[in-house]
Formats: C-alpha cells, structure tokens, sequence
C-alpha cells in the first residue's frame, strides 16, 4: 500500500482495517516519508512495525506484521540506495519445509529503470536459492499496462525466467487522465488458495493490493483484549444484587480462619455479580480503535465509512456531480476529524496543567510508540542455558525479584550511621483504630477508575457504584481484620509483569518487576497507611531529611538543602 505519508495517514489506515472481517497478517507500505526525524506515533493496535527509512523526501518503506506472528528480519545485499527502498521478512512456519518470505519494495520514480531491473534479478534468485515461497510487494512505478515498452518486457522477462509471477492486472492508479499498473505483487507460490485483490480506497492516490493465501504460520501466545460489556448493564439492578449479597455483616467472633475466608468470598461473590451483569467480551477492532484513538466518536466513525461509500459510487460511476459531492463531504470529514483530534488534546493538556506525569504521559502518546511489554520467548537463566518453556520463563523471573532485596543488602556496610536520623525515642505505641463507615465510605469514592486491574480482575468503577452499599461489610471485615492482627492472604496476591528496561532481552538484571494489587487490598493499604502517618506525623517518628515518599516532598527539597548547607559551610569556612 502506497500511503503517501504515513504520519499524515495512519488515521485512515487504521479506519480502513476496522472494516475488514480478519486483520492482515501483513501489510506492506510504500512512500512512508518517514526520516530520523519523525516524532508522530504511528503505531497500529494488534500490529507491530518495522521499517527503513527515506533517504530522500520521497520514498521509505515498511511493515506491519500481527503482533502474535513470529517472524525475523533479513538484510540482502544492497537492498537499498537512493534509487529504491526494500525490507524483507522471514515468517515462521508451523509445519512446512519451506519458509515464507515478504519484502516490500519501493522504486523511486524517473530513476535508473536498468539498476532496478538487476537488483530484482538478483533478489530474486537469491530467494529461488533458498527454496522458499516469498510475496513481494511494493511501488514499483513501472506501468505494466505498457506493453509495447522495451523496458517493460525486459523486465517482465526477468521475472518470468526467475518463476515469478505478478498477480495484478488492473490499474492502481487512476487519474482523470490516465489508468497505470505499478503497485505490483510478484510471488513463486501459485495454488488454489491465492485470491489477489485491489481495493477501492481513498487513503491515497494508489488503490492497496492484496493478496489472500493460506500460510501456516507460527503464532506467538497473545489474546485481544477483553471488557466487561455494559451494553445491557442495569445499575439500579446490579446495586440491588449486590446489597442482598452484603448485607449481613461479618460475625464479630469471626476467627483468623474464617476471616480469610471471608476475604476470599467477598473477592469471589463481587467478582461474579459484576460478571453476571457486565458479561467480559472480546473488544472489536472499532473497540480498539476507538480506545486507540479516543477522539473518534461512534458519529465520526459513521462520517468515515459514508465518505469511503461516496468515494466508491463516483469511481465506479464516473460521475463528475458525484465526484465533486465526494471531495466536498471528503474534506468535511477531514477537518472534523483534525479538530476532534485537537479539542481531545487540548483538554488533555489543560486537565494535566498542574501533574508533570500525566503531561508527559499524553505527550508521549502523541510522539512515541508504546513501549513492547510482550513476555520474552527465551531467557537465561542463572546458569547462563537458555530457557524457553513459558513456566520456567516464569519461574526465572520470579526467582530473580524475589532475590533481589537480599543481593542489595548483603552489599551495603554494617553502619549505624542512621541513628543520627532518629531524632528521639518513642515510648508510645501505635493504636491501629477500627475502620468507620464513612471513613471508608470517604476512600471509596476517592479512589480513581482508571487504575490498573489486579489479579482480583474488579474494575474499580464497580466499586464505586456500589461504595455506599458495600462500605459496612467491608468496615466491619476490615475492623475485625485489624483486631486479630492478621491482613488476609489473598490481599497478599499481585500480578507481576517483568518490564523490559534497555539491552539485551534475554538477560534478566535488564527487567524490573510492576505489581499490581487487588483493588480491595489496596483500599486497606491505604486506611492502615492513614493510621501509621497519623501517628508518625504526632509523635516526629520521621527525620527532617527523609524527602523521598513524603507528601509533600521531592528531590527538589533534597537538593535544596544540599545547597544550603554548603552555602553555609562555605560561609563559615
């Protein structure tokens, strides 16, 4: 596919998959213009993407390949210059002796026709030598309708006596003046199950070629991703179910024992009533495209797909009215289209105006892609073998964090240096308070929504649905907790993911460990935090020096009184 910019129109791209049944596999691009210097994100959700960037304005090509497909890049010998641009790719392969090769090409146009022909003779049989079948798609400005052309049938011969065949036979590009044949498909696997295509889209200037085949093609572990539906969701019903659940609150002589259970069954019933209301569903591709692209509204979308109808009925008529409705409607949706993508950012600065993180958080957004938090399919372990079995993978991380506090340590002197930072010794002791309703009320409906899901798998909006009707149960569970000094086991659990940090990713020490909590254990982290602040803020437990995890606090303080005490040193000599 010739995008013709693909920072200008990744938005159509994206917009154009939404309306297919199946994702690609692969999707070739052409004429990316991207250089060194392109900031804009230009990532596709389900999709990764590789590329060789544009020596010139013009030019650049790329792929995106599923996310779940395993596949390695090839280098060839001048597979690019300032004449043309290609990137190939190896897919593995399920059961088949043979490999699957892709390359996309890009040919500059008005440039050495005799060089390019060579490079493909070359490239071509390079690929007949390694026994493979191989699908290669590009740009090739070269307009097979002219046949008479003796640069034509020269290469045309060239392909034919390296066994490749061109699949497409209508024009790609057409003008109000002209109808021309150059974005090509060449391909050595000729079988029944080969469907080659052109579609009808107004991305760019050239219609996208495809082509359908069956490939066995070796997949990685991935899922789409899923979400409680809430088409059918009735609150009032759901709040109701919940209070019947809840209502009746924990034995006040409940043992250590049963708290844990009681715990557990709290998590396992809510779990299940949000379940039976908001059934967990795959998301669609406009799903994705509208959590990936969120100014997209459903009406934006519906304006999308009448334009690419419009653009469909004045091609195939060849109506001059219907042609001049298409462009006007066309430009109509494209600014639509700019100035929701710009109010939606604009509000994202303005509501981030006093938090650097979520600053720079949308910026990034805007500008980078996001970063690759898929599981690594090997690792090595801490005899230096190669591990690839997805359980001892896991078992290598977790042996590897849970080790990590102790390494530390047993690196750091003896010192008792700390005791200057004790300021006085505390005679009192802590008084843990029993847990109020409206207290924990108060913290139900602070909490944000937008965090992250634990291993309990409870969004936390439907806690905060159902704050005021929950909120007794879990006071007098957590109250009864606090009593019997015991913090249930299954507020213990946390979902790790090792995220890679730089190098090399089969190195363990180049992963960092995020847990995420369960979301009710992190609501009673924070009353039993309440409690210890409360008391260490009263009795001056904490050193004036301690500036890290303080409200209040930062590195700037701490860098301040660095400086002020070497001021003062220096005045004092």
């Amino acid at each position: 596919m010739n995008v013709r910019s693909l920072q200008k129109n990744v938005d159509s791209l994206q917009s154009l998959l939404c309306q297919f049944s199946h994702l690609p596999t692969a999707i070739a691009i052409t004429e990316t213009k991207l250089t060194d210097h392109s900031t804009l994100n230009i990532q596709l959700p389900h999709y990764n993407f590789v590329n060789i960037n544009s020596r010139t304005n013009a030019g650049g090509v790329g792929f995106y390949i599923l996310e779940n497909k395993k596949y390695n890049i090839l280098n060839f010998p001048g597979q690019e210059s300032l004449d043309y641009e290609s990137i190939w790719l190896e897919l593995e392969q399920k059961q088949s002796n043979k490999s699957v090769i892709l390359g996309s090409v890009y040919r500059h146009p008005r440039q050495d026709n005799v060089k390019f022909l060579e490079f493909m003779d070359e490239m071509l049989c390079s690929l007949n030598r390694k026994n493979c079948h191989y699908y290669i798609l590009g740009d090739m400005n070269i307009n097979l309708l002219q046949s008479n052309s003796k640069n034509i049938l020269d290469y045309v011969n060239m392909l034919q006596s390296n066994f490749s065949f061109q699949l497409i036979c209508q024009p790609t590009r057409v003008t109000d003046t002209s109808s021309t044949l150059i974005d090509h498909i060449y391909t050595n696997c000729l079988n029944a199950n080969l469907v080659p295509g052109i579609l009808l889209s107004d991305i760019s200037d050239h219609f996208p070629v495809f082509c359908l085949s069956k490939m066995n093609t070796l997949d990685k572990n991935s899922k789409r991703p899923r979400k409680h539906c809430m088409k059918n969701f009735n609150l009032d019903n759901f709040r109701s179910e919940v209070f019947d659940n809840f209502s009746i609150l924990p034995d006040e002589n409940s043992t250590p024992s049963q708290l844990e259970q009681l715990s557990a069954e709290f998590i396992d019933t809510f779990k299940r009533l949000i379940d039976k209301h908001a059934p967990i569903r795959k998301l669609s591709r406009k799903q994705m495209t509208l959590l990936s692209k969120p100014w997209l509204s459903h009406n934006l979308l519906k304006s999308i797909n009448h334009r690419n109808s419009l653009y469909k009925s004045h091609f195939i008529s060849g109506s001059l009215d219907q042609k001049a409705h298409y462009k006007k409607y066309a430009k109509t949706v494209q600014r639509s289209i700019e100035e929701a993508k710009r109010v939606y950012y604009t509000n994202k600065f303005k509501e981030s105006k006093s938090n650097s993180k979520e600053t720079w958080k949308t910026i990034k957004s805007l500008i980078s892609p996001k970063r690759n938090l898929s599981f690594p399919e090997e690792i090595l372990n801490g005899n230096g073998s190669i591990v690839k079995n997805p359980l001892e993978i896991t078992n290598c991380f977790n042996n590897y964090f849970v080790s990590i506090g102790n390494s530390l340590s047993s690196k750091l002197p003896n010192s008792d240096v700390f005791k200057h930072y004790v300021q006085r010794q505390v005679k009192s002791t802590v008084y843990l308070e029993p847990v109020s309703e409206n207290e924990l009320l108060a913290e139900l409906t602070k909490i944000n929504i937008n965090k992250a899901i634990g291993p309990d798998n409870i969004p936390l909006k439907f806690i905060k649905f159902t704050a005021d009707i929950i909120s007794p149960y879990l006071a007098s569970l957590f109250s009864l907790c606090i009593k019997n000094g015991i913090f249930p086991s299954i507020f213990k659990i946390a979902r790790v993911t090792p995220l890679h940090k730089a190098g090399d990713r089969k190195v363990l020490s180049n992963y960092r460990p995020i847990s995420v909590l369960s979301s009710i254990s992190k609501i009673f982290e924070r009353l039993i935090y309440t409690r210890l602040k409360l008391f260490f803020d009263k009795h001056n437990v904490i050193s004036d020096y301690q500036f890290g995890f303080r409200e209040g606090c930062s590195t700037t303080h701490a860098v301040l009184d660095i400086m002020t005490s070497a001021m003062d040193d220096l005045e004092n000599n």
